[in-house]
């Protein structure tokens, strides 16, 4: 049987589609990762066994392959332990391989310690900015409605975050060092089409911001200093109840 679940990878701060394939053969019990993994991609198969033995689950006397596909797409880094999880506990039959593929396309991957709480689930927001007293008053203004803040002060750190949690809203400053916010945020449409997307900024580049609205890449522009009603109004979390 094969199971399929998506994730990403990173060149550098580009995000690229991964396919995650889990086939369980007969054959000699053996458990392989192909796909160019790294030594930590490699190493998943300890952990990922470890988790299903806490689980009170043992791997099948068969032989496991896990494809990281494509596979000539450099695979670095632990993210990668759900994903695999997830297509092996598949394709073991132990959840339904058709069901975890149509619930991973519409909500993405989410962290082990994800509430069971829908609404909880639903108020997730991502905070990028390269100036840490920025993201410190975007969380005081957020927290007052009880969102679940995420935060980080550079694009591969969000990446990550996106990989790892259920995220709804991303609110990213325009003026990234290493790209701009709408080049991130179109990146990030491509690969979390269902996130509603707004870019924030003190300085007036109104004509990539005008392209990236056009383009889809994002939702809203807001300005700094910001207005708290807008930030705080429930507008995004009905685009994203939309989008769904």
């Amino acid at each position: 049987m094969v199971a399929l679940v998506r994730t990403v990878a990173y060149l550098g701060l580009e995000a690229r589609s991964v396919e995650v394939q889990c086939q369980v053969a007969p054959g000699l019990p053996r458990f392989s990762v192909v796909g160019l993994p790294d030594k930590a991609v490699g190493e998943s198969r300890e952990r990922v066994q470890a988790a299903l033995a806490a689980m009170g689950l043992a791997l099948p006397p068969k032989r496991i392959t896990i494809n990281l596909s494509p596979a000539d797409l450099p695979k670095e880094g632990s993210h990668y332990d759900l994903p695999i999880a997830l297509a092996l506990l598949a394709a073991m039959g132990v959840t339904d391989a058709e069901q975890l593929t149509e619930y991973m396309n519409l909500h993405g991957h989410r962290g082990a310690g994800g509430s069971d709480s829908a609404e909880e689930e639903q108020k997730t927001v991502l905070l990028l900015d390269d100036e840490v007293n920025i993201i410190k008053a975007l969380t005081r203004t957020l927290r007052r409605d009880g969102y679940r803040i995420l935060s980080s002060t550079n694009i591969s750190e969000a990446f990550t975050l996106l990989a790892e949690n259920e995220v709804q809203v991303i609110i990213s400053d325009q003026r990234m060092p290493e790209m701009s916010g709408t080049e991130f945020l179109s990146q990030v449409k491509a690969i979390h089409p269902h996130t509603v997307r707004i870019v924030l900024s003190g300085y007036t580049d109104l004509k990539s911001v005008t392209e990236a609205i056009n383009q889809g890449a994002i939702y809203k522009f807001l300005t700094k200093p910001w207005d708290e009603k807008q930030l705080r109004e429930q507008e995004p979390w009905q685009k994203f109840q939309d989008l769904i």
